[in-house]
């Protein structure tokens, strides 16, 4: 993939080699970026949804290898793209988890907003013991969030 992005970077006028990361897991790799916003736009909006919702998948998960026991710290990031990549149980966890972060921060409506989107993506989901327990510490959660 890195080769592919490198021609293309190369030979088109709408994606740049944008530096050098190095993840958490001390891997490193060239970044790239768009030169304006509006062509990331346009790709995204013309990828098909079932494309658009395997990529997610995906990136969230990659992302959990990457990150590991760090996960907490991108726990909204993950939880986005799970939740559009149609993994809802992973979706729900990492909701949980931001709530927790942002509770922690003493961000209560950040937090009251990932544990009630938690809740509504539950709906999502049959009544079994992953889900029962899920909405338990969401609620537990938000009960919290509105008390202060």
């Amino acid at each position: 993939m890195g080769d592919l992005l490198h021609e293309i970077a190369k030979s088109s006028n709408f994606i740049v080699q944008d530096g050098l990361v190095t993840w958490p897991d001390s891997m490193q790799s060239l970044r790239y970026g768009f030169i304006h916003t509006w062509y990331r736009q346009i790709i995204y909006e013309n990828t098909p949804l079932v494309r658009k919702q395997k990529l997610h998948r995906l990136i969230g998960e990659r992302l959990e290898r990457i990150y590991g026991d760090l996960c907490s710290r991108i726990a909204p990031v993950l939880a986005q793209h799970f939740e559009m990549g149609r993994d809802i149980v992973k979706s729900v966890t990492y909701r949980r988890v931001a709530g927790e972060l942002f509770l922690t921060q003493n961000a209560h409506q950040e937090a009251a907003e990932h544990l009630m989107r938690g809740l509504e993506l539950l709906d999502r989901l049959p009544v079994k013991a992953p889900r029962v327990q899920l909405e338990n510490d969401l609620r537990g959660m938000l009960s919290s969030c509105v008390n202060r």
